[in-house]
């Protein structure tokens, strides 16, 4: 093969790969869009039906709609392996939320202040996501008796020993609610897991 077709077989193969890689964004992209809008949908379904359950795991779903905070009687919520990358304040609303599961959303970095009025839980599922802090509105979450931290990046910040001295104190106490969790305390102090 002379320079010339090698130029062009190369550039040819630039062109291809190029129009699969937008493709393929272009699905992807699409495919979120449908994931977000069928979201929407169960959750204006379960606010009609006033569930107690909403189960939306594995799908696409980059964006959590602020209707989720119309879920007034919903007790069991499972959010996992979605791309969210922020939760909306609204999630606060749901008084009475006992069991919430967010593990596997990897974009997501920080939960609203809001997160922390959730104070009816009883299990709280945060495993492999992309938590770097967490607010000292945790200490508000008096029912909890399952909490799940591991695989984030939690870093050492002004609220970790806050929040990190007041998970210790409840997990160390045989009479504590606190019957399990797993967290990393901070980046600096490695993995830590912790059981009652």
């Amino acid at each position: 093969m002379d320079k010339a077709s090698a130029i062009i077989l190369t550039v040819a193969f630039l062109v291809v790969g190029m129009a699969a890689f937008y493709g393929l964004a272009k699905f992807i992209g699409s495919r979120s869009s449908y994931w977000n809008r069928r979201l929407e949908r169960r959750i204006q379904k379960a606010i009609r039906q006033q569930r107690r359950e909403v189960l939306f795991t594995g799908a696409l779903a980059t964006r959590l709609p602020a209707s989720i905070g119309d879920l007034q009687r919903v007790e069991r919520l499972a959010l996992d392996a979605n791309w969210f990358s922020s939760l909306p304040p609204e999630i606060g609303n749901l008084q009475t939320l006992r069991e919430l599961w967010l593990d596997d959303n990897r974009s997501l970095t920080e939960l609203p202040e809001e997160f922390w009025n959730l104070t009816a839980l009883t299990r709280l599922s945060m495993d492999n996501m992309a938590l770097t802090t967490l607010s000292p509105g945790i200490r508000r979450l008096a029912e909890l008796n399952y909490l799940d931290l591991s695989r984030n990046k939690l870093t050492r910040s002004a609220s970790c020993n806050g929040w990190k001295n007041s998970l210790s104190t409840r997990t160390s106490s045989a009479a504590c609610r606190l019957k399990s969790a797993s967290f990393r305390l901070c980046a600096n102090s490695g993995s830590t897991t912790t059981g009652a």
